[in-house]
Parts: C-alpha cells; sequence; structure tokens
C-alpha cells in the first residue's frame, strides 16, 4: 500500500513468488497479487526442490492462473505473466534459446571478497569458484563452453529451443550433476510451455 501511494514516482511494480512442498498454489498468490493492482507477475518454482507431487499441482494451479488471465484480460493478462511473456517474445521473433541463462559465457558473479562464480547460488561455495576477480581459470570454464541444449543431451526433447537445456543449479541439486537434466523439473517447464503455447495459438487463430 506503501508503494502504490507514491507510484506516480515509481516504476511497473511487479510481484514475484516462490513456490515448493511448503506452499505450490501460486493461484491463491495470484488473486492476492491482482487484487493489490501490480503491473506483472513472476511465479517461480524452488529450485532446490525437485518435489514431484508438489511439483504437478504447480503446472496445474498456474494453468489455472493462465485460464483466468486469457479469460478476463486476453493476451495482456497471459504477458503480465512472467514465464508466458518471455514465451510469446520467443514465439514472436522466432528465437532459439540454446542456453537458459548466460552462466559462465556471459554472466558472472563476485562476491564480497572477489571471488567469482558462474551462478548467485553457487556464491560462498569454494568448489563452485571459477577464479578471482580478473583471474579466471579457463579449466573451470571450460565444461561450460559448449551450449546447454547440447551439453544437457537435450536434443531429442520437442522443447529444447524454448527452454534452453534448464537451470543448471536445479538439475544439480536433484541429481549431483548440473548438465544431468532432473526430470521433474523437466515435466513441469514442458507442461508450461505447451499451455502457453495453447494460448499463443488460441490467440492467433482468432
Amino acid at each position: 500500500k506503501l508503494l502504490f501511494r507514491n507510484r506516480q514516482e515509481l516504476g511497473p511494480i511487479s510481484a514475484q513468488g516462490v513456490f515448493g512442498p511448503y506452499n505450490s498454489d501460486p493461484l491463491k498468490a495470484y488473486q492476492f497479487y491482482r487484487n493489490l493492482g501490480v503491473d506483472s507477475f513472476d511465479f517461480h518454482f524452488d529450485q532446490e526442490s525437485s518435489d514431484e507431487n508438489a511439483s504437478q499441482e504447480f503446472v496445474e494451479k498456474m494453468q489455472k492462473v493462465a485460464e483466468i488471465a486469457f479469460t478476463e484480460e486476453g493476451e495482456q493478462g497471459l504477458r503480465k505473466i512472467k514465464f508466458f511473456g518471455q514465451l510469446f517474445k520467443q514465439l514472436d521473433s522466432k528465437t532459439r534459446q540454446e542456453n537458459f541463462c548466460g552462466s559462465g559465457k556471459t554472466y558472472l558473479v563476485l562476491d564480497a571478497k572477489n571471488n567469482a562464480f558462474t551462478c548467485p547460488w553457487a556464491v560462498n561455495n569454494p568448489e563452485e569458484s571459477v577464479g578471482s576477480g580478473t583471474d579466471l581459470d579457463p579449466n573451470r570454464l571450460q565444461p561450460l563452453k559448449n551450449s546447454l541444449i547440447s551439453t544437457n543431451n537435450c536434443d531429442k526433447c520437442w522443447a529444447k529451443y524454448l527452454c534452453g537445456g534448464g537451470c543448471m543449479w536445479a538439475h544439480k541439486k536433484a541429481t549431483g550433476d548440473r548438465h544431468k537434466v532432473d526430470i521433474v523439473y523437466c515435466e513441469r517447464t514442458r507442461a508450461l510451455i505447451s499451455t502457453g503455447i495453447l494460448y499463443y495459438y488460441k490467440l492467433r487463430k482468432v
């Protein structure tokens, strides 16, 4: 409420939530966020969780969120939800995403001691450090040189160019290897992409 009282001095206001076994209901959060009057929404499933039941419930509730957004606000409503908004941009531009993120390629994180890491989730773990400051270890970065699609063996997945191989941190937490994909993560991502494609088709068919 304090933010909205000063809205004229602020940019767009976004609300985001993280869900998992402890709370897998983004629908309830979406309804709450909408009542606040925010401009956009972002829903994440806990990257450290590989709970299949919670993941499935999250997908089902996100599908309901998409249905409400589509029914009440059409394409604009769907684009306000970050996952579907980004997916729509990809489909509009016909852009292939070969890497989920730029980790170790175009993106590094420095901690307070100037140690370099390829992911913010890895900070404070010395085993994950790839160097210090501008002195980077090429041997540590070499495994990240190729695209995640090829490194993670995603070639046979129909959603590979919309997913980009998925989050390496989530894969590592679930499987112990950042390049061995977590099936629960993949199934959740494919289900959400399928939902987005369905509505994209409905909007373009009209």
